[in-house]
């Protein structure tokens, strides 16, 4: 029984073996060559991405940003976040300074006081 078997897997093994394998897709030479897509326009125009004076990154989001609304729409919540932002930090930063302003007054005052008490 296990010569039978033994010999069953030999020979689907070797009949598997020897398909063809001419039956597989050929290959595609250069695909990202060949490639296009919305960008490439704007890549083969500008040819400054080379240079320091572009950005590549920035003129493809640019490129794409045109034609996506939802990339439009999550471009103008990251501006809005970042002035809200902003606006808090500003607010933060204003009572930070009156907080200081008010203990370095307060500091000089105190400083200030000519009490015979208080001298050592």
């Amino acid at each position: 029984m296990k010569k039978i078997l033994f010999a069953s897997i030999l020979a689907l093994s070797l009949i598997s073996c020897s398909e063809n394998k001419s039956k597989q897709a050929p290959v595609v030479e250069n695909a990202v060559d060949n490639a296009e897509s919305s960008v490439s326009g704007a890549i083969k125009k500008n040819t400054r991405y080379s240079s320091r004076e572009g950005n590549l990154v920035h003129e493809i989001y640019q490129e794409l940003i045109k034609n996506d609304k939802a990339l439009q729409d999550l471009d103008t919540r990251i501006d809005n976040i970042q002035k809200e932002a902003e606006t808090s930090i500003s607010e933060y930063d204003d009572i930070i300074g009156k907080s200081e302003t008010y203990y370095n007054d307060a500091t000089a005052l105190s400083n200030s006081v000519t009490d015979s008490v208080t001298k050592k």
